[in-house]
């Protein structure tokens, strides 16, 4: 399975973990974007050419909480790595178990559940 396909323009009904019980879903939905498009190489870099590639990386928010950016952890086809960068300051794992379930780590702890709207 490639994360875009999981990913692009999709939302997600999350919840907390309270140690391993799973509290009842946040009322905002996380909703994953996928980067569509690889910028230009920039001929003026010392690398120049650096590029990003479409559909490894994009944005997660909360809309009108948080946003956070992700990217694909290389190497691993199911599992992405978080870091927010409006709002609060935090990071964390996701892995999809498939096509409609993801488990959210931070340090290691479960920390969300979430089901594909």
């Amino acid at each position: 399975m490639e994360i875009a396909k999981r990913l692009s323009e999709s939302f997600w009904d999350v919840s907390k973990f309270d140690g391993k019980k799973v509290k009842t879903p946040e009322p905002v939905p996380w909703h994953f974007k996928t980067m569509k498009e690889t910028p230009e190489p920039v001929p003026w870099l010392p690398v120049p050419w650096y590029f990003k590639v479409a559909g490894l990386e994009g944005t997660v928010e909360a809309e009108g909480l948080w946003k956070a950016e992700w990217r694909a952890i290389r190497g691993e086809t199911h599992r992405i790595h978080c870091k927010m960068v409006h709002g609060a300051v935090d990071e964390w794992d996701i892995v999809f178990v498939n096509e409609n379930w993801f488990v959210g780590y931070n340090a290691g702890n479960l920390f969300r559940l979430g089901r594909r709207r």
